[in-house]
């Protein structure tokens, strides 16, 4: 799946029930991308996470998860503004401040230099590669391979 903004209330289901069918060690989630793309601020894209996060630990009794920041969005056909850039530039540290703050792991993905498409949204398929190598290379993502659910949306479909 992709093209999901940070889920809100019926989405939360289709989280609840994939967590329940399949009772993972780790929830790994990499959303935010859409959300700046529909414009929406990093601080307001942050504010949902942090409210989406709280509601699976309410929900699922308090499960591990992974918090990922997406790489920077850069210049391409689906980003022609400055501002859309910028926003993408500070998420990575109101998602690191959140998983502090909540005691959940993070990573951020702008770190590991992902190759995009022409559209400065979507992995080239080295950019794929590369992104799996850096999460399989994550120690909490290799010790729980086996029964991990992984969330990861980068961007729109």
């Amino acid at each position: 799946m992709n093209g999901l903004s940070v889920p809100t209330g019926q989405t939360c289901a289709f989280f609840d029930d994939l967590i329940q069918k399949y009772k993972p060690d780790l929830i790994t989630i990499m959303l935010g991308t859409n959300d700046l793309l529909n414009g929406s601020s990093a601080e307001k894209t942050a504010a949902g996470m942090s409210s989406f996060l709280t509601y699976l630990l309410s929900q699922n009794n308090n499960p591990k998860i992974l918090l990922l920041s997406p790489p920077h969005l850069q210049a391409g056909e689906w980003v022609q503004s400055q501002d859309i850039i910028r926003e993408s530039l500070l998420l990575g540290d109101l998602y690191k401040s959140i998983a502090e703050k909540n005691g959940h792991l993070f990573a951020d993905t702008a770190d590991w230099n992902i190759d995009v498409l022409f559209d400065g949204v979507h992995f080239s398929p080295e950019g794929h590669r590369k992104f799996a190598e850096k999460l399989s290379q994550l120690p909490a993502v290799h010790r729980n391979t086996a029964s991990s659910i992984s969330a990861a949306y980068t961007a729109r479909s």
